[in-house]
């Protein structure tokens, strides 16, 4: 139970993320799949602690290409830029590593109300519920203000003087970051291969979709991430 609602804590971030960047950004951001994969990868080719910085750097400057390449990009035409951006590092990674298909075995688990639960599952919960208080508290701040404006109205945030391209470099750059990080976190509970985070994009994109759909105002859509992607876990462990 506590496994389960740790990885629908992870696609909730995962779906908010994407939600985040379709409505600031401007586009689908599909190169998560592969920013992810990469924070896997700089996980297991440095030592923990150095790998965890260089998942944020090279996260971050994955994003800032990816907004860079597609800022006067209509959202379509973005969205296939990010798919190409993706499918680079797929491939990229396939090339350095000269393998498709890597098996990691190594994890440390601790008991937990009776349930056995992976350490690195746990730093990443934990990780990602104070990212989500960080985003809740952002709206009270000016610059919450802003984000808000923009999502809202992107052209009108512009008439107002608000500097919607800066807002949206950061906004691709920073939660690619924080997207790199988590891959490289969980690392040691993947099965590492080149299109690993594939399979994650997609039901985050399946929750962002249904929670954007429940409710488009505020932090409303945000929050409906979390008992969508509990309810997706619930039934899929059902499933199993």
């Amino acid at each position: 139970m506590i496994s389960a609602l740790l990885t629908a804590i992870f696609l909730s971030f995962f779906a908010s993320a994407v939600i985040l960047n379709y409505k600031i950004g401007r586009l689908l951001n599909l190169s998560f799949a592969s920013i992810f994969t990469l924070g896997a990868y700089i996980y297991f080719s440095f030592n923990p602690t150095s790998a965890l910085l260089l998942a944020l750097i090279f996260g971050g400057i994955m994003g800032a290409i990816v907004s860079a390449a597609t800022r006067k990009l209509s959202v379509a035409e973005a969205t296939i830029i990010s798919l190409g951006f993706s499918i680079a590092i797929e491939e990229s990674l396939r090339f350095l590593y000269r393998t498709s298909y890597y098996q990691v075995m190594e994890t440390n688990y601790v008991e937990l109300f009776g349930e056995v639960v992976s350490i690195h599952e746990m730093l990443n919960g934990a990780m990602i519920v104070l990212l989500f208080l960080a985003f809740a508290a952002i709206p009270l701040s000016r610059r919450g203000f802003e984000l808000k404006f923009v999502e809202d109205d992107w052209e009108l945030a512009e008439m107002y003087g608000v500097d919607t391209s800066r807002i949206r470099f950061l906004t691709i750059s920073i939660s690619s970051s924080f997207i790199c990080l988590s891959g490289a976190v969980l690392a040691p509970t993947q099965s590492l291969f080149p299109s690993m985070g594939w399979s994650s994009m997609v039901i985050a994109v399946i929750i962002a979709a249904i929670a954007a759909l429940a409710g488009n105002a505020g932090l409303r859509k945000y929050g409906l991430t979390i008992p969508i992607a509990i309810a997706y876990t619930a039934v899929l462990r059902w499933l199993l």
